[in-house]
């Protein structure tokens, strides 16, 4: 009765959620955000070959010029070719690292860069005298004649042969007033006069039209000491033809795309993100488009109108931190989904300065006409768009994009503030092209938690005399897919209901916002004792019961008041409880062991079970004094408590008829108890068993006295297979010494033995 009394307040409050409240309706889709841009290994490149001032392509003579413009990113180098006319295969090229474009200081290079250039010998033609053999182009009879060369490396000319200094022949210099564009000039600067060979005749040297290619990565076109790559540089230097050379290249030339950690909103009806043609809602897409910062956007979504629940996604599929994807890469996260929800995400187009690839207003449906879920890779209209909020610059190479600009948010402001489809002049890749969508709706697995009260009338020895057993209040619980649902260890309360659990044993709150975060895929209270008829904490002997569903690699949280306390509360860490083994199997535990007694750091601590402020003595919900210390933490303040495993017992157990699919999988015909694997064993075992009905099923370790040490299991199952695995400690949470173990089953209709050897 004094029980009762005391815990009058908490039952009054309990019944504030006498309807469950669960988020555990609906399809459990994977969604899986790709990137499918292929990897391209120069930025840019191509051909020159029409003389500047001419209409025609063709070769240069004294005093005629190429000129080409091109983009390039700190960090970025330029590499051409150009044949030395009057020879086999002779040609002028910068060493293999190519010719930087900017400094150390990171600017820019403009000038006279023809000192990095040299004349080399592709290695593919046997060296004739400049200016007079039969096998070069001005006197062979058609292309690619004369011997091969007996040494096939690609170096520096070295045959013995006089040959004109490199300046000259050729002058290059680099224009870099708009960098990043940049402007190379290659101009022929011999004279009638520059080369004269043995025969008496004085020659100026042509040039031929050539190619370029900007890089960052060393030997682009050939490597010193190596044979040509068979990319067409022959053709080049022998005969003065760029085009395979320039299609070699080009094969591997192109944006890359790289996208940003982003955010994902289920929702219904339109354009919870932005609406094209308005400019950006001012929630954070900003953040996304500019500096691939999902956070402010994923904080805000919550309070747009018809955002059911939202999230961000940063740490890439196989990853263990955030990052962005590369080519190859994706990001993928759960999400809970019912008809008439649609799902919209938007993720940074990184190289750019404010774009981001996202669906249209209305999202992606994941259910078709019928209501039934959509799967495989889905064919949608995504767009690459612009939001309005900086001036676009080159893409890839502009200054003030997130790889190249000093620190967040710098360039100039958009002149047009519109968030709409990307149009600035810039050629852009499709998006449908380099990012993927697909869906796969994930059968989920159903599971009883049993959360059970074991303490008794003096499990609890205040200094006032008194005995006393521990309450435990309702509590809210969450199947999540990313950690910290409920709270983080050593930082404050969030605000969002743990503390009505902690300090009055309230789960109303928290069981509210539980449904809106987007990494929950299920959630509710648990708050009637099992065989009872309405909310109530439970006391020594009573339990609370329920079922979650969860997919493989979900964890489970939860978080239930300590009665005797301030603001004490009981849960497992920040990630919560494996629901499978790293096989995707469902686990059948006792997580006692993994459960913890938190201090939510709300209230200021008073001694367990006689402090004023405490739940069954206060005069309402919410009294004493702030802690000073307002982090979440292990509780730890002078006080003497209870081992948690003397107060609660948190068991698991997989339904076989919760699997969804099932199909045509046979129930046990007879009972059995499986030899734990392995054995012998450290630190843990997994006993199999197997019951053919429903109904009390025991499972304990005793030790060779026959003394208890362990119980694993005791509640209701279903029929089927189930495992439990047993972590060498005894119900105290010590551990066990070295020896031979006796575990044991125990139904109605059934009990067995068998030994384990635990080896600490």
């Amino acid at each position: 009765m004094r029980f009762i009394q005391r815990s009058l307040f908490l039952a009054l409050a309990a019944l504030l959620t006498a309807a469950p409240l669960l988020a555990q309706s609906g399809t459990v889709f994977k969604i899986r955000i790709e990137n499918t841009s292929p990897v391209y290994d120069f930025p840019a490149s191509g051909v020159f070959n029409t003389p500047a001032g001419a209409t025609e392509p063709g070769a240069i003579g004294p005093g005629g010029a190429y000129e080409f413009s091109f983009y390039a990113a700190p960090g970025s180098r330029l590499s051409f070719t150009t044949m030395f006319v009057p020879s086999n295969d002779l040609f002028y090229a910068p060493a293999a690292d190519g010719i930087a474009l900017y400094d150390a200081s990171g600017n820019p290079v403009s000038g006279d860069v023809t000192a990095q250039v040299f004349l080399w010998d592709a290695g593919s033609e046997m060296n004739e005298e400049p200016g007079t053999g039969p096998n070069q182009p001005q006197r062979q009879s058609g292309p690619n004649t004369g011997p091969a060369d007996a040494d096939n490396t690609v170096r520096k000319v070295s045959d013995g042969f006089t040959y004109p200094a490199v300046d000259q022949v050729i002058r290059v210099t680099l224009n870099a007033d708009n960098a990043p564009m940049f402007t190379a000039r290659i101009e022929n600067v011999s004279t009638a006069s520059t080369l004269k060979p043995s025969d008496g005749s004085e020659q100026p040297v042509p040039l031929t039209p050539g190619i370029w290619v900007v890089h960052s990565a060393p030997a682009p076109i050939f490597s010193e000491g190596q044979a040509t790559l068979g990319n067409g540089l022959e053709a080049q230097a022998e005969d003065g033809n760029p085009a395979d050379l320039a299609a070699a290249i080009g094969a591997h030339t192109g944006l890359t795309a790289h996208f940003s950690p982003g955010v994902w909103a289920l929702h219904t009806g339109m354009a919870p993100l932005f609406t094209p043609g308005q400019p950006d809602y001012g929630m954070g897409l900003e953040s996304i488009a500019e500096d691939g910062n999902p956070g402010p956007l994923a904080g805000n979504l919550l309070s747009v109108g018809g955002v059911v629940r939202s999230d961000f996604f940063n740490t890439p599929a196989g990853a263990d931190s955030p990052a962005p994807i590369g080519p190859g890469g994706a990001y993928e996260f759960y999400v809970r989904a019912a008809a008439g929800q649609s799902l919209s995400f938007v993720t940074m187009f990184v190289p750019s300065n404010d774009l981001f690839i996202a669906p249209g207003v209305d999202g992606i449906a994941l259910f078709d006409a019928g209501g039934n879920p959509v799967s495989g890779d889905l064919a949608i209209d995504l767009t690459l768009w612009d939001v309005g909020t900086e001036m676009n610059e080159h893409p890839g190479t502009g200054a003030n994009q997130v790889q190249n600009q000093p620190a967040p948010n710098t360039g100039p402001v958009d002149a047009d503030n519109m968030v709409r489809p990307v149009n600035d002049g810039y050629t852009y890749p499709n998006a449908a092209d380099i990012l993927r969508i697909s869906v796969t709706p994930v059968p989920v697995r159903t599971f009883t938690v049993r959360i059970e009260n074991v303490s008794t009338g003096s499990t609890l020895m205040p200094s006032d005399g008194s005995e006393q057993a521990v309450p435990v209040a309702p509590g809210a619980w969450a199947v999540h897919t990313k950690p910290a649902p409920i709270f983080t260890s050593g930082e404050q309360d969030r605000g969002k209901g743990l503390e009505p659990i902690a300090e009055d044993g309230d789960p109303s709150g928290l069981a509210a916002a539980l449904q809106s975060q987007g990494a929950v895929i299920a959630s509710g209270v648990f708050n009637t004792p099992h065989g009872a008829n309405g909310p109530a904490p439970i006391g020594p002997g009573d339990a609370y019961q329920f079922e979650i569903e969860a997919v493989p690699g979900a964890r489970l949280s939860l978080a239930a008041m300590f009665i005797p306390s301030n603001d004490l509360f009981f849960a497992p860490g920040d990630t919560g409880l494996p629901l499978f083994n790293d096989a995707g199997e469902p686990l059948m535990a006792n997580f006692t062991g993994s459960i913890g007694l938190w201090d939510a750091g709300t209230e200021s601590n008073e001694e367990p079970g006689v402090g004023p402020n405490q739940a069954q003595r206060q005069s309402g919900p919410n009294t004493g004094p702030a802690d000073t210390d307002n982090t979440v933490r292990a509780v730890n303040d002078g006080f003497t408590y209870p081992a948690v495993s003397e107060v609660i017992r948190v068991t698991l157990s997989p339904l076989t008829t919760g699997v969804a699919d099932a199909g045509d999988a046979e129930l046990p015909q007879d009972y059995e108890l499986e030899q734990n694997y392995p054995n012998p064993f450290n630190p843990e075992t997994v006993i199999g068993y197997s019951i053919p009905l429903a109904g009390p099923v025991k499972l304990s370790v005793y030790n060779l006295l026959g003394q208890k040490v362990r119980t694993l299991f005791q509640g209701t199952q279903p029929a089927g297979r189930h495992q439990i695995t047993w972590n060498g400690r005894d119900d105290a949470g010590r551990l066990a010494a070295s020896g031979i173990y006796i575990y044991r089953i125990e139904t109605p209709a059934f009990a067995r033995v068998r030994k384990m050897t635990l080896v600490q």
